[in-house]
């Protein structure tokens, strides 16, 4: 039965061995806190497995190897089959792996043993062994060279004109990159595979008899010479090389003759395997040249000019007898020539050999061919990976195999918009959109912030992601198919299974990023969602996490066109929404709510000043409940109606808002989302804009009583050594405080905030200004499983106890006993060992008793 109050005065006072050990666990959990407080700024950046920059075989045929942003993979050829399997993803940031930033060029060494690649907007160098039995590969050395490190990691530079080139034998290498005017040739150790840097050239040296580092460059199979185009002009610059140093020096140069508009910006060399021809493509010219080389002194002579439109990427077969390249003409095709042997010139076999499902926005990026010719590889600008097998007779081609969304490592973070973390900390969730479209889950180390994949799940039209706070279930809306999806959540594994899937007639939003938005209840209990200018009120079974429809109320009477975000007071009673509307003008919605039904009636309408034309965006209530913070967008910086955040009081009797403060900021984009710490004193906001050096996280300081802001520091991307993030959408803090988390386009950032855990230290101080009268305020989440957290004021310094009873009036738990300071305190409550069930917990200090109610699931 349940207990009075009486009888919990009556309980005994606790011994002191349990104060002493209350004692010690607080202490353990202060030194806990403080000691893995981490640096403010910038961890990391987790970003999709992408494969559009650089593929090369190996040459014993058993392995490919292909490269991307942030990403490096190796394909191993099956025995027997035309098709590879992946055996190995490196994911920068990702278990472990560093410093594989936007790789865009790769080399392998004649013997195999060793992989180079060149990372584009950090200007380094890899060294890669590599297992000459699996193929699998560990980075062994990062080369930072000073000659290249003039814009290292200020933003990635959107020209591929990296290249690698090892020489046949193998004794050296060479980066050239024309974006900056700079070629380095390195003498390499055989053995170690370490280099040495032997030549240092820029634009307009001698050794390049005055002309430009050029952009596409061969070498020829015997090492003597190395053919470059590209950034002179339409002509062609042949340089001599030592077979001894390494040293390049100028030789001589071929003009290719006139173009319509005198450039040549795209194109390609490529020298045939018996080095007796060069194949020169210029994309803008529509051309093909084919030239005889003079093997003695490397000289070219032209045999052969081909008009084609849109070509791009040659690669002969090992016999040098045929050549293949990819144009377009309303669809990707490849194009199949041969040599004829009476004439030496290229006649053509199919113009359209073979159709393959590209399109101008993802073309191929990159092709190359077996060893033993029977296979080409390509990649394009999806991130798509496809196997043709040749016919070595025929030269015909057909399609094997293709990797889509399939290649592994980090491979579902494209689109990424929603982000959730559960309530313990152990797992993060983060929805995607668009041809990656699902769910992938990771397990969180909860000391550094880092993120491990567990796995991903493919689920179409994702729209938004919510959690509930007891973190047992996570709910999905999706406009495109007019669903609500629930998925139950395992505790030990973080797997989602799904529980119910409800089919509702939702209204596709004006800008599919205001869609689906979703929000709880404190308490759990029910769940609003955003559909445009409804509201529709869920009513959650804790148990099952099925919901039920119990209220659709439309927003349109009360003004309300297009509702974008959403929020509720900590204590349950009032709900916000922020609203966009074409009169130019914020409208803050609040509403009453029936903490039993969960229902919503309308109550006021606070319109502020006028925004931009996207109004409205992110809206969240202080921790206390003194003030909300509401966000405007700004769909051109420079527009009039810069992107603000606007500060409202809160009356706590009535939930009515009233105006503050409003905070513009000049030159920002958009301020999509915002976090506030748990003690009330840190606001996060995130900036966000579509490209480099657009978006940005804004840490501010938060008076709590006035709920002024003060900027306390930014974070930009491409600066401040902030690098991956492109076009942000969400923005997730972690349950200690510690670890922001923002959902990108390409992929996942971790910010660390700089401060330690005060939910896990009993007795820290949260609030800079002292209640006037000590309160005891609902845990939450409640219900819960497996924590929740309990909020307490003391108006003066004491000794307090704090402790958990089961509904027959026996100690469970003691949380707290001992002197504690005056003012705003939170101890954090684990109830993974009790059953499910209600209890009581119950704060006694010096004349002040209370006693709340709280409940338990499993």
């Amino acid at each position: 039965m349940l207990m009075r109050q009486d009888d919990f005065n009556r309980q005994p006072i606790c011994r002191q061995v349990d104060r002493v050990r209350a004692s010690v666990i607080a202490s353990m959990l202060l030194f806990y806190s403080f000691n893995y407080a981490q640096e403010t700024g910038f961890v990391s950046f987790v970003s999709d497995t992408d494969l559009d920059n650089a593929i090369i075989c190996s040459a014993d045929g058993r392995n490919v190897y292909a490269g991307g942003i942030n990403t490096i993979a190796v394909f191993q050829r099956r025995d027997g089959v035309d098709t590879l399997e992946v055996v190995q993803v490196l994911n920068n940031d990702h278990e472990g792996v560093r410093d594989v930033y936007n790789v865009t060029d790769l080399a392998l060494a004649p013997d195999g043993r060793y992989l180079y690649g060149v990372c584009q907007n950090q200007q380094t160098l890899l060294l890669f062994a590599r297992d000459t039995s699996t193929g699998n590969i560990t980075l062994k050395q990062v080369i930072h060279d000073s000659a290249f490190g003039r814009q290292r990691g200020t933003r990635p530079f959107v020209e591929r004109n990296h290249k690698l080139l090892m020489s046949p034998e193998g004794r050296h290498l060479y980066w050239f990159y024309s974006g900056v005017g700079l070629v380095a040739a390195f003498a390499r150790d055989i053995e170690s595979g370490e280099i040495t840097k032997v030549q240092v050239l820029k634009n307009g040296a001698p050794e390049l008899g005055g002309f430009n580092v050029p952009a596409w460059i061969a070498i020829s199979p015997d090492g003597k010479h190395l053919y470059g185009g590209g950034k002179n002009g339409t002509k062609i610059v042949i340089l001599g090389r030592s077979l001894n140093t390494g040293r390049i020096d100028y030789q001589n140069l071929y003009d290719t003759g006139p173009t319509p508009d005198g450039r040549w910006e795209r194109g390609g060399i490529t020298a045939s395997p018996g080095g007796e021809i060069i194949y020169v493509i210029n994309l803008f010219a529509g051309k093909l040249f084919v030239f005889a080389r003079g093997e003695a002194d490397g000289e070219l002579q032209v045999r052969q000019t081909i008009n084609h439109n849109s070509l791009k990427n040659l690669v002969t077969s090992p016999d040098g007898s045929q050549i293949y390249f990819l144009h377009y003409n309303n669809a990707s095709y490849f194009a199949l020539y041969q040599i004829d042997d009476s004439t030496g010139q290229l006649t053509v076999v199919d113009d359209h050999l073979l159709k393959i499902d590209y399109y101008t926005s993802d073309q191929p990026s990159r092709i190359c061919m077996s060893p033993n010719g029977d296979a080409i590889y390509m990649i394009d600008g999806r991130s798509r990976h496809s196997i043709f097998k040749r016919d070595v007779s025929t030269g015909a081609l057909s399609l094997a195999q293709q990797f889509k969304n399939n290649i592994g490592g980090t491979d579902r973070l494209r689109g990424s918009r929603s982000i959730e973390v559960s309530p313990d900390g152990r797992f993060l969730y983060v929805g995607t959109r668009f041809e990656d479209a699902g769910i992938s889950t990771f397990s969180r180390q909860q000391a550094k912030g880092a993120l491990a994949l567990v796995r991903s799940d493919s689920l179409a039209s994702l729209n938004a992601m919510v959690m509930a706070p007891d973190g047992r279930h996570l709910y999905v809306s999706s406009f495109e198919k007019g669903t609500l999806t629930t998925f139950a959540i395992d505790p030990a594994s973080g797997d989602l299974q799904l529980v119910q899937t409800r089919h509702d007639s939702l209204v596709v939003p004006t800008y599919l990023e205001w869609g689906g938005a979703m929000v709880f209840s404190p308490e759990g209990s029910h769940l609003y969602l955003n559909d445009k200018m409804f509201l529709r009120v869920y009513q959650r079974n804790p148990q099952t996490g099925e919901l039920a429809l119990v209220q659709k109320l439309d927003g349109r009477p009360h003004g309300l066109f297009e509702i974008v975000s959403m929020a509720l007071s900590p204590e349950g009673r009032n709900f916000y929404c922020n609203h966009v509307g074409n009169d130019l003008l914020q409208k803050i919605a609040t509403f009453e709510r029936n903490t039993q039904t969960g229902e919503l009636s309308f109550r006021s309408r606070l319109m502020i000043r006028n925004v931009s034309d996207w109004a409205g965006m992110a809206i969240k209530v202080s921790p206390e409940g003194r003030h909300v913070y509401a966000t405007t967008a700004d769909s051109d910086a420079d527009a009039d109606g810069e992107p603000a955040i606007a500060i409202l009081k809160r009356d706590a009797l009535s939930g009515e808002l009233g105006f503050a403060h409003r905070l513009d900021f000049h030159g920002w984009g958009e301020v999509r989302d915002l976090e506030i710490s748990a003690d009330g004193l840190a606001v996060y906001a995130l900036v966000g804009g579509i490209g480099y050096g657009a978006s940005m996280l804004a840490f501010f300081d938060r008076d709590s009583v006035s709920g002024q802001l003060m900027q306390r520091e930014s974070f930009q991307s491409w600066k401040d050594d902030v690098y991956g993030m492109f076009d942000p959408a969400d923005l997730e803090l972690s349950p200690d405080g510690r670890f922001l988390y923002v959902a990108d386009l390409g992929g996942v950032a971790t910010f660390a905030t700089g401060r330690s855990n005060p939910m896990a230290v009993a007795g820290n101080p949260v609030d800079h200004t002292l209640p006037t009268t000590p309160s005891l305020y609902q845990n939450y989440p409640n219900p819960f499983n497996p924590s929740t957290t309990i909020r307490f004021d003391l108006s003066r310094a004491g000794k307090i106890k704090l402790a958990v009873y089961n509904l027959s009036g026996e100690l469970v738990r003691l949380l707290a006993n001992g002197d504690f300071a005056a003012g705003a305190h939170r101890v954090e409550f684990n109830a993974s060992s009790l059953a499910s069930g209600i209890y009581f917990y119950r704060l006694e200090s010096e004349g002040f008793a209370a006693t709340r109610k709280l409940a338990v699931i499993r």
